[in-house]
């Protein structure tokens, strides 16, 4: 689709002509009217019998030309894929068709002073939505800065959503909030309430949960101080019976001297009772300990048929043999017939099984399904995904790139993989396998 611009006074404009007769019909209105936020604003104009469409771009600037020559952070990332998420959801909302968004680099716009991204609503585009933007994933992904983790999270994190078609602006946005640690924002489901006050029945929850983590030690105010109590009580209610006449024969003397005993009866006893506390803790009780789990019996697995039956604990079942018969296998598995990329070092790297349609190879782990830990192998190097029963293979633009057979795979070049091809990540070398040959 070819664009035209001009520029008038105080007005830049991006002008789109048209094959047929603009309609009034009630998303044009809205087109021209200017009431979606994320849709640039566009007005109608015949001329020599067609319509010219012109998309106000004044102060905005295309993808194409601000990052021509930059590498995209993930804070450049966030503001696009949040930005397409948005006009996804006034799409839904204001009853317009999302298929007929412009989603080129040439026409995707930046407004930089609020920084929003504003997009061109096409009355007679007839696209694919989700080839579109994985077009523009793709083209952006090369421009991404691969030293950035984050950057690399987030837009092959997203790469991968579109490629597994779960292509949804609630599935954008759970992207960006899960590789972002939350600084997008959260999921409706998962938004709480700042400084909301919980109920009482948590709140009690709570204060029982707490109670019942304090140590035992640090409820009251502990035997020795309770102990220390006693004695002292006992003096003063000696004294103040002395005092006030009701004991006349009860001396100061014998009084101290019945609260000493007092206090060192306790003070043994206290000593006594921490001594077998002790003692029990260390030595738990017999009836207390969880009992042994019985030991399994051994596993006797299934003979094959054509193989020799066998027993652990009586060997081999004799058959009648003259001694210059085959050595047969004790057991062995089923074989299946699984696609794989045999490795060409076995005692290095371990071979990839293709046990799903779609497979990111690299080294960043978390964020890819196959993870070759080499210096030379890019956080995302390559991708293979089965089509039509046929596995291509795609380099991701991994610094040092990816062969197949010896030749490096171009930009944006899916090569199919056919039985016994060589397969190099870097210096990764494998053989591609359509079966187990066993």
């Amino acid at each position: 689709m070819k664009a035209e611009y001009k520029r008038d006074l105080n007005h830049s404009y991006l002008i789109l002509r048209g094959r047929e007769d603009a309609q009034e019909t009630y998303q044009v209105r809205m087109l021209t009217g200017g009431h979606i936020p994320s849709i640039l604003p566009c007005r109608i104009q015949g001329v020599d019998g067609s319509f010219l469409y012109y998309y106000d771009i004044t102060s905005r600037q295309s993808l194409d030309t601000i990052y021509e020559g930059k590498k995209l952070q993930d804070t450049d990332l966030q503001l696009l894929f949040s930005g397409i998420s948005m006009v996804l959801e006034e799409m839904e909302e204001y009853l317009m068709d999302p298929g007929k968004l412009l989603l080129s680099p040439e026409f995707v716009f930046v407004d930089p002073a609020p920084g929003q991204v504003r997009f061109l609503w096409f009355p007679e585009q007839e696209g694919d939505l989700q080839k579109e933007f994985l077009e523009l994933t793709e083209y952006l992904l090369p421009r991404i800065d691969h030293k950035s983790s984050a950057a690399v999270r987030v837009g092959y994190g997203v790469y991968r959503h579109i490629l597994e078609g779960s292509f949804q602006p609630e599935t954008v946005r759970r992207i960006l909030y899960e590789q972002t640690g939350g600084d997008e924002e959260a999921p409706e489901e998962e938004q709480k309430e700042p400084g909301g006050v919980p109920d009482t029945e948590d709140r009690m929850k709570d204060l029982f949960d707490l109670a019942a983590s304090v140590p035992e030690k640090q409820k009251g105010p502990g035997r020795k101080l309770l102990l220390l109590c006693i004695p002292v009580l006992l003096l003063v209610l000696v004294m103040a019976g002395r005092f006030y006449g009701y004991l006349p024969g009860f001396s100061a003397l014998a009084a101290a001297g019945a609260a000493g005993a007092v206090l060192l009866t306790g003070a043994a006893a206290c000593a006594v009772a921490d001594r077998i506390r002790k003692k029990k803790q260390k030595e738990p009780d017999a009836h207390d300990m969880p009992a042994m789990p019985a030991p399994l019996p051994p596993v006797r697995p299934e003979p094959e048929e054509g193989y020799t039956e066998y027993s652990f604990f009586t060997g081999y079942k004799e058959e009648e043999d003259d001694g210059d018969g085959e050595t047969k296998f004790l057991y062995m598995p089923p074989q299946v017939s699984r696609p794989r990329l045999v490795s060409r070092e076995s005692g290095l790297r371990e071979d990839i099984l293709l046990d799903k349609e779609l497979l990111i190879i690299g080294k960043l782990s978390g964020s890819t399904d196959v993870r070759i830990n080499l210096p030379t192998i890019s956080r995302m190097h390559a991708r293979i995904r089965k089509k039509e029963e046929t596995w291509y293979l795609r380099d991701l633009s991994s610094r040092n790139g990816t062969y197949v057979n010896g030749r490096l795979l171009e930009e944006g070049e899916e090569c199919a993989l056919a039985d016994g091809d060589e397969v190099c990540f870097a210096d990764a070398s494998y053989v591609f396998h359509e079966e187990d040959k066993g």
